[in-house]
């Protein structure tokens, strides 16, 4: 399986960011090295692979880039990023589209949205 082109998340801890966006985006592990996991869509399904990389220091700042969610159920899985470690960061509805920022466990932002826009 291939991707046409990957994300990579840099992290502190391996175990605990590999976790949390295995079960927030329903991927697997592809590969798994010393310094760096690969996760990916399941098998025979198409996406981006993100590669989650060891690093020493800490995130600072805002992310110039993020990771966006579509849900069928923004309420559903706002309660499942939630459990998984993320925090909230604001709610936002603008011309009927709805969207949530988060926070991952080691503060990297990313956004839930609802997959339709609904009437104004």
């Amino acid at each position: 399986m291939t991707s046409a082109f990957t994300v990579t998340l840099d992290c502190n801890s391996l175990e605990t960011l590999t976790a949390f966006w295995e079960a927030a985006l329903h991927y697997r592990v592809i590969r798994q090295y010393p310094q760096c996991v690969c996760l990916g869509p399941a098998e025979g399904v198409t996406g981006v692979w993100l590669v989650l990389q060891k690093v020493t220091e800490r995130k600072q700042g805002k992310n110039r880039m993020h990771i966006d969610i579509p849900s069928r159920d923004l309420d559903a899985g706002r309660a499942t990023c939630l459990r998984l470690g993320a925090r909230e960061l604001q709610r936002y509805t603008k011309a009927g589209y709805h969207w949530v920022v988060f926070a991952d466990p080691e503060g990297n932002e990313f956004c839930l949205h609802a997959e339709t826009v609904s009437p104004a």
